[in-house]
């Protein structure tokens, strides 16, 4: 099976604004819907350490709503 990156243009065709992916996977919609976008902003320190920081959040965020 082969997954598709989903790119932030490719969001705005099927996810209401208020879940269009932002800097962060968390935002109050998101966390309300236990749906997070990572993944969608590449800052010049890499995507990789930001996916990083974002998994972070998302996890406090969940532990936060239990």
């Amino acid at each position: 099976m082969h997954v598709q990156p989903l790119d932030r243009g490719a969001a705005e065709k099927f996810l209401p604004a208020e879940l269009q992916p932002e800097r962060s996977g968390v935002n109050a919609r998101s966390s309300q819907l236990g749906l997070y976008l990572i993944g969608f902003y590449n800052p010049v320190t890499g995507l990789l350490r930001e996916i990083g920081r974002e998994a972070k959040a998302v996890a406090a965020d969940i532990a936060r709503r239990r």
